[in-house]
C-alpha cells in the first residue's frame, strides 16, 4: 500500500514538473517555437487554437483607446473617413494655378458677396461718387498723378521720351478733378476743380519741355485756387484716347498686386482711379468709333465704373475672394465693351 502511494505521489510530482516546464515555454507566452527545447513537445499544443481565441477575445475587451494618427500614418488611413476630417482643396480659396476641374465634384463654392452702393442706372449723375470713388482715395490719386508729372519733368531722360507720359497723366488729372468737383462729399478740390481741369488740359497739349514746365507750374497753382466754375458730367474734360491708354497701365498694376495681395490700400486707390476714368468717359461718346451708340457706350462705362468701385471696396476691406471676383467682373465688362467699341478711340 505504501509503495502504491509513493508511486502515485511520484507520478503526480512528475506531471507537475512537466506542466511547470511547459508554462515556462516561450511558445505559450509569445508564440515562439519551442519544439527544440530540451523538455520535448508541449502537451498543450493541441489545445493552442482554443487558447489563442480566448486570449484574443480577452485582448479585444481590454484594448486601450487608439491614439490619433500622426502625419506619418496619414497615408495608411482608410479612404472612408468622415468628410469632416478631410481637408478639401479649394474650400477656402482656389490656389493659384489650381483649375476648377481639379476640385471635388461635390464641392460647392459660394460666390463671395461684393458689396457696393453703386448701380449703373442710365445717367452718370444717377450714382453718388462715394459709392465708387471714396473721396480720400480719390484725392490721394490726384496728388499722386501730379507728383508723377513732376517726376517725369525732372527726369534726366530726353523730354521726347517722357512727353507721352506727361500728356497721359495730365488727362488723368483732369478726369480725377472732375469727379472731385462733382463729388457728394466735401473735399479740398471742390472749389478749384474747374481750374485744375483747365490747367491740366493745357499741360496735355503737345509742346516743348520749357512750355510743359510752365504749364505744370500753372497746374500746381490751380490746386490752391477757390474760384472754380460749375461742372457737368456730360461735358468732356479729357481726351478719350489718352484715358484709354491709362486704363491698361492701372489695370496691370492691380492685376499684379492681386497675385501677391499686398498693399491693398494702394491697389484700392488704383481701382478708384479706374472708376473715375470710366465715369468721366461717358461724356466722350463723340470720340468713339460709333458715336451713334451713345446709350450703349454710357451703359458700358457705368458698368465698368461700378465694377471698379466694387473692386476698390473689396480691396479696402482686404477681402481676397471678393477682390478677385470684382476684378474678373470688371475685366469682363471691359471685354464686352471692346467687342462693340474698339479699345482705341478715333
Amino acid at each position: 500500500m505504501k509503495q502504491t502511494r509513493w508511486m502515485m505521489l511520484a507520478a503526480v510530482l512528475s506531471a507537475f514538473i512537466w506542466v511547470a516546464g511547459c508554462d515556462n515555454c516561450n511558445h505559450c507566452k509569445d508564440g515562439h517555437d519551442h519544439h527544440n527545447h530540451s523538455h520535448g513537445s508541449c502537451p498543450l499544443d493541441e489545445k493552442a487554437p482554443a487558447a489563442e481565441e480566448a486570449t484574443e477575445a480577452a485582448a479585444e475587451e481590454a484594448t486601450p483607446e487608439v491614439p490619433a494618427a500622426t502625419e506619418a500614418d496619414a497615408e495608411d488611413l482608410p479612404s472612408t473617413l468622415p468628410a469632416a476630417t478631410e481637408e478639401v482643396p479649394g474650400s477656402s480659396e482656389v490656389k493659384e494655378g489650381e483649375e476648377a476641374k481639379d476640385l471635388p465634384s461635390d464641392l460647392k463654392l459660394e460666390e463671395p458677396a461684393v458689396e457696393s452702393d453703386a448701380t449703373a442706372g442710365s445717367s452718370p449723375a444717377d450714382t453718388n461718387p462715394t459709392a465708387y470713388a471714396p473721396v480720400e482715395l480719390l484725392s490721394a490719386q490726384l496728388v499722386a498723378f501730379v507728383e508723377n508729372i513732376e517726376k517725369s519733368l525732372a527726369s534726366d531722360e530726353d523730354y521726347e521720351d517722357v512727353q507721352g507720359r506727361v500728356i497721359r497723366d495730365a488727362n488723368t488729372v483732369a478726369a480725377l478733378a472732375l469727379v472731385l468737383g462733382l463729388h457728394d462729399q466735401p473735399n479740398d478740390y471742390k472749389a478749384c476743380a474747374s481750374n485744375v481741369i483747365a490747367a491740366a488740359m493745357e499741360l496735355a497739349k503737345d509742346a516743348d519741355k520749357a512750355t510743359a514746365e510752365k504749364n505744370f507750374a500753372a497746374l500746381q497753382a490751380s490746386l490752391k485756387t477757390t474760384d472754380g466754375k460749375n461742372l457737368a458730367w456730360d461735358v468732356p474734360v479729357a481726351n478719350l484716347a489718352q484715358l484709354m491708354k491709362q486704363v491698361p497701365l492701372l489695370d496691370g498694376k492691380v492685376k499684379s498686386g492681386l497675385r501677391r495681395f499686398k498693399k491693398t490700400d494702394e491697389m484700392a486707390g488704383l481701382a478708384v482711379a479706374l472708376a473715375a476714368i470710366f465715369q468721366v468717359s461717358t461724356a466722350n461718346v463723340a470720340e468713339t468709333q460709333d458715336p451713334t451708340k451713345g446709350d450703349e457706350w454710357i451703359a458700358f462705362c457705368l458698368e465698368s465704373r461700378d465694377d471698379a468701385g466694387a473692386l476698390a471696396n473689396a480691396l479696402t476691406a482686404a477681402d481676397k475672394k471678393a477682390s478677385k471676383t470684382a476684378y474678373d467682373k470688371m475685366a469682363k465688362s471691359c471685354d464686352t465693351c471692346h467687342a462693340v467699341f474698339h479699345q482705341t478711340a478715333k
